[in-house]
């Protein structure tokens, strides 16, 4: 089928992919934005049953009347020649052709395996957060919240307006760590009042710091998790458990393109500094990232970069290079965040066992990879990371738990039926 052709396209529809669309689009450009949820948003601005939320909506009607194509529940799966993507939407595969990409496609949860994390009723944090907006009734279940990140607060505070009984958020970061980014909010406006109000809205909820999950206990469900805090383990039985350490950036796409094969980049998977306006563009004059991608930071930063990617990949350059001051004092707020909620590998680890599963796909425990030099002698010995998620689950977790690198990709980069693929013919074809 012929070629889908646009100047500017937007890989991602979130906070940072929105408003470089709005951005691009204001200055005359042809832009595309796909994203593969069903509504506009990222999962920050995810509203009720995929519906679209109040932020969404506003760039959304701007983008509306510029003119954008926005293509929801559309995956970019390959990278083919000539400046092209193979995107795949509502079972059918077509190329989309551009001249300039912006990627923009935010960051997941990490999830971090324990003794019993495969039992039915273990959540990813945002995980069952998605699955309430999408009409899950967890009305007075019990709820451990647990992992790191600002991510448990608000999960937490959701949950508990949904009817969850939250028993207690279990945060890995000490109680030093938390002061000195409370501190550091004070910098950034509006930073320490949102804070103070996740907390008011979780109020009644044990939070409990320097605390981590080292198992989840039960038969056919979920019946209890052990928390350690100070040496000192304790079981708290719940229905069900939310769990997250932080975020990390959705790479594949970035990968595929061939954006960290460049030398030096700026770009990182785990909170290094963001680009400089200066260092935006990477490898080729089309290709820009925005976003959680480049280093994880917030909405605030997600829109900023977006804005100024737009900017750049419309030939502003000018205004592009107008946010120095802005972007630094974000910056400096996303690296005191990471600091504060970075892993502590040696905990992680002691909570290992033998038998626990590093990989759910192919059932990979950890004493099969733990004397593994590296992701891919481990994938080659023990297939994790060849499983349906493409190692975006036990990938992160081995980086966490080694400092393995797993920066390769091979498309399709997501799973695909035969008759998505069907349609699609090569030129040579």
């Amino acid at each position: 089928m012929a070629d889908r052709r646009t100047e500017i396209l937007v890989i991602g529809g979130g906070p940072a992919g929105l408003a470089a669309a709005e951005a691009a689009s204001s200055h005359g450009k042809q832009v595309t934005v796909i994203d593969e949820n069903p509504a506009f948003g990222g999962q920050i601005w995810r509203a009720e049953k995929s519906a679209l939320s109040g932020k969404a909506k506003q760039l959304v009607d701007v983008l509306e009347k510029n003119g954008v194509e926005m293509i929801p529940s559309c995956t970019c799966v390959a990278s083919l020649p000539d400046k092209r993507i193979l995107a795949v939407s509502n079972g059918k595969s077509f190329p989309i052709a551009y001249d300039k990409v912006i990627i923009a496609t935010g960051a997941r949860e990490r999830f971090i395996p324990v003794p019993g994390w495969t039992l039915p009723g273990v959540f990813g944090a945002g995980g069952l957060q998605a699955l309430v907006k999408g009409g899950y009734d967890i009305g007075g279940k019990r709820i451990v919240v647990a992992g790191t990140g600002p991510l448990l607060l608000a999960v937490a505070a959701y949950l508990k307006k949904k009817g969850g009984n939250v028993l207690v958020i279990a945060e890995q970061a000490s109680a030093k760590k938390l002061i000195k980014l409370g501190l550091a909010s004070l910098r950034v406006p509006g930073k320490f009042a949102e804070a103070m109000k996740l907390r008011i809205a979780t109020a009644g909820i044990r939070y409990s710091t320097g605390s981590v999950v080292t198992a989840a206990h039960g038969s056919n469900l979920l019946e209890a998790v052990a928390v350690k805090k100070n040496g000192r383990t304790s079981n708290i039985e719940c229905d069900l458990l939310a769990v997250g350490y932080h975020l990390t950036g959705n790479t594949e796409v970035a990968l595929l393109l061939d954006v960290f094969a460049l030398e030096g980049t700026v770009i990182a998977l785990e909170g290094q500094k963001a680009a400089t306006a200066e260092d935006f563009l990477y490898e080729h004059e089309d290709i820009y990232c925005a976003g959680e991608l480049a280093g994880i930071g917030g909405v605030e930063k997600s829109l900023l970069e977006g804005r100024r990617a737009g900017l750049a990949a419309a030939g502003v350059e000018g205004d592009a290079r107008g946010f120095a001051a802005e972007e630094e004092r974000l910056g400096r707020f996303a690296s005191a965040m990471n600091r504060t909620f970075e892993l502590d590998r040696d905990t992680l680890l002691e909570i290992m066992t033998d038998d626990t599963i590093v990989c759910r796909c192919e059932d990979v425990e950890f004493g099969k990879i733990k004397d593994c030099d590296n992701f891919i002698k481990a994938k080659l010995q023990t297939r994790i990371g060849m499983g349906s998620c493409q190692g975006r689950v036990c990938g992160s977790a081995c980086e966490a738990l080694f400092g393995w690198g797993t920066n390769s990709i091979r498309p399709p980069i997501v799973p695909l039926r035969v008759s998505e693929l069907a349609n699609f013919k090569t030129e040579k074809d």
